[in-house]
Parts: C-alpha cells; structure tokens; sequence
C-alpha cells in the first residue's frame, strides 16, 4: 500500500514499539496517525515516528500514553508544521496552560480538561 494515507492502530497490545514505529515510517505519505492507547509505544517511538513524518501529519492522536509529558507534546507541536488536530486526551504529564500556548496553526487539540475548536479554516 503505496498510497496509504492514514492509520489506525489503537489499542494494538501485540505489537512492540519498533514494529509500530516501522509500520508507520514504511508509508511516507501517511497524513493521519492515530496511536492512542498502545501501551507498548514508548515516547522515543512516538518522537521517531513524528520526526520521520514531520511534513506530512496532519492529524495525530496520541491519547493515553502515560509517560508523554508537555515537552514532548511541545516539540511534537513545533516539528509539525502542517499538524491540524492533536489529541492528548489522557496524557496526564501534559500541561494545558503549557501546551495551548505553542498551539496557534491547530485546529482542533485535546488534553485532560481542555478542548480547542478553531473557528472553522476555510483555506484549502
């Protein structure tokens, strides 16, 4: 699958982080990721993945990763440029107050207790 686009692996507990990171870095065109819940992704995984995909992401979930703090969250956030939707929902090392202020090109984030909507972006 060549031109595969977006990906969903929520909740793979079988598959360790190298074979995640690998899946993910094998399709180049991948726009959407969503990674939420895989206990046995570690942050380096995470950061792997975000570094190799850094101008294609568009959309990143990334909830329930336990050891995912706000500088990571951070960086993920700065190394994406055309990142639009972030979803940190259960990242408990997140900050809000932190994090929404590097957050100005998303349109839709998601952490404990915080939610921003953008009004609606009618670029194309």
């Amino acid at each position: 699958c060549t031109n595969l686009d977006t990906i969903d692996i929520t909740g793979c507990t079988r598959l360790s982080s190298e074979g995640i990171v690998h899946c993910c870095l094998s399709h180049t065109r991948l726009t959407s990721i969503n990674l939420s819940s895989n206990r046995q992704l570690t942050v380096d995984g995470i950061m792997t993945i975000v570094r190799g995909l850094k101008h294609s992401l568009r959309r990143l979930s990334i909830g329930w990763h336990k050891n995912l703090g706000t500088a990571d969250a951070i960086q993920i956030i700065n190394l994406c440029s055309n990142l639009q939707y972030l979803n940190l929902l259960g990242c408990h090392k997140v900050s809000v107050d932190q994090v929404s202020e590097y957050t100005s090109h998303l349109t839709y984030l998601s952490v404990v207790g915080f939610k921003k909507k953008a009004a609606k972006n009618t670029k194309k």
